[in-house]
């Protein structure tokens, strides 16, 4: 199983650590994340210092009468496009998108993985 931990808000103070050994990590001054677990089912990618994006799990999208399993570029296509078509994309799977300020987060259509967060009194997410 993979998973995927994190802070979201003013990081400048925080002293964030993972609860275990992370396959990825990632801090800049608005969001901590540290994700491991399964190599073949935790994706995490950056292509500048201040924006990412991480999965957990497994995505699946039909084509015809099956179903693609999504790889590291499936997801990358996904998560990066425009047209941002995650809706589309079943299976069991958390997904987060990170950029400059902003963070979103994706499950599956059920949400059957869990997503835990809490927004703290100024706001930050845990």
């Amino acid at each position: 199983m993979s998973w995927l931990f994190g802070y979201y808000g003013n990081t400048d103070q925080k002293k964030i650590a993972s609860p275990e050994s992370p396959l990825y990590s990632f801090k800049d001054s608005n969001v901590v994340l540290f994700a491991g677990g399964n190599k073949l089912t935790c994706f995490f990618k950056t292509k500048s210092s201040n924006s990412f994006w991480a999965v957990t799990g497994v995505g699946l999208k039909p084509i015809g009468e099956a179903y693609k399993i999504f790889d590291e570029n499936d997801w990358g296509f996904e998560l990066t496009s425009n047209q941002n078509n995650i809706k589309d994309v079943n299976g069991h799977f958390v997904a987060l998108k990170y950029s400059g300020d902003e963070l979103k987060i994706f499950t599956d259509e059920l949400g059957l993985p869990w997503s835990v967060h809490r927004v703290t009194s100024v706001g930050d997410v845990v």
